[in-house]
């Protein structure tokens, strides 16, 4: 998917933004690109510009630990008809995988 030039550059300032005020509150380097690819993933999921797995992947923490974080922000999990259906769809293969078919 494509980011929107202005989004883009949007992204960079806020990405940089966010470095400045790690380092001002002296979290250590190896944790400052870690939180605010977290922080990028979850504006770039709820601008609605990645998915909850896209997003994830970038912050580069599992599904289910992404979703923890978006509860622990109080930012609402979009969940449509197109992944309820998705994921009924996916049920016959949870089913075989689990009886070890």
């Amino acid at each position: 998917m494509k980011i929107h030039r202005s989004t883009s550059h949007k992204i960079r300032a806020d990405y940089f933004y966010l470095c400045e005020m790690f380092i001002e509150l002296n979290i250590p380097d190896s944790n400052i690109e870690a939180e605010v690819k977290k922080d990028i993933a979850i504006v770039l999921y709820d601008k609605e510009i990645y998915s909850l797995g896209k997003a994830a992947e970038f912050a580069c923490i599992s599904k289910n630990e992404f979703m923890k974080l978006l509860r622990e922000r109080n930012i609402n999990i979009k969940y449509s008809i197109e992944d309820i259906k998705g994921d009924l769809n996916n049920i016959p293969q949870f089913v075989l995988n689990d009886s070890g078919e």
